[in-house]
């Protein structure tokens, strides 16, 4: 049966989020200045025994104007640090409209134990995730969906739905990383996991408004971590 590595389930769309914050701007105009093309952010993840288990880099390719919405497209290398295992890579959108960011939940995409190729193939289905201009303690943020599905010869086999519920900026903290010290807010939320069996997690994400995300921890059932991520280069 095909699993999903705990480290990859929800750590992608996470760091680009925040990539539109380093302006601390209040307007797509602040996005595009802070979403460069060549703005590069890394990050290494760590498992259960706090051992390396990938790491994952996000660089922004280009960013467009469609009518009033601006497409930072954002180009994403994961290194599954597994042996004769090639890094993973894939482009993902972050919408800017308003004074809200929009990021698909493609970005939520894992990285199977087994490879997709061959007759197999891998679809994504899901909505956006919406981000305010400012955050706030104690602010509530919107709930996400996707859905991943997997065909045999364009046969629906499989499929894994992964649900994002319970954001909550509850407070703010010194974070200390490879990378530097950073003050950061920190953002609650739940990860329902169904499809080829059910699993809840909760994680805990910091991230520096100048900066972007600097840390996240994911817990299991018995609230013991499951894995860690941490920002470790920055590159403008």
């Amino acid at each position: 049966m095909m699993k999903i590595a705990p480290a990859a389930r929800c750590f992608l769309f996470l760091p680009i989020l925040a990539f539109w914050r380093m302006a601390g701007g209040q307007s797509c105009a602040a996005f595009t200045e802070a979403l460069r093309p060549g703005s590069l952010l890394e990050y290494t993840l760590y498992d259960e025994k706090d051992k390396v288990s990938g790491t994952t880099t996000y660089r922004v390719e280009r960013v467009v104007t469609v009518r009033d919405t601006v497409v930072a497209v954002t180009d994403v290398t994961i290194g599954r640090g597994r042996n004769d295992n090639k890094p993973l890579r894939f482009s993902v959108p972050i919408k800017c409209h308003g004074d809200v960011i929009y990021y698909s939940m493609r970005g939520l995409m894992p990285v199977p134990e087994v490879p997709v190729s061959g007759d197999m193939r891998m679809e994504v289905r899901g909505g956006e995730l919406g981000y305010p201009a400012s955050l706030q303690v104690g602010q509530r943020l919107p709930d996400a969906e996707m859905e991943i599905i997997f065909y045999v010869n364009d046969v629906a086999l499989i499929s894994q739905k992964q649900v994002v519920t319970d954001r909550v900026v509850e407070g703010r903290a010194s974070v200390t990383t490879e990378a530097g010290t950073f003050d950061c807010f920190k953002i609650t939320f739940t990860t329902e996991f169904t499809g080829w069996g059910m699993q809840r997690m909760r994680s805990e994400l910091w991230y520096a408004p100048k900066v972007g995300t600097v840390k996240m921890m994911q817990y299991n059932k018995k609230n013991d971590i499951e894995s860690r991520m941490e920002l470790t280069g920055i590159s403008r």
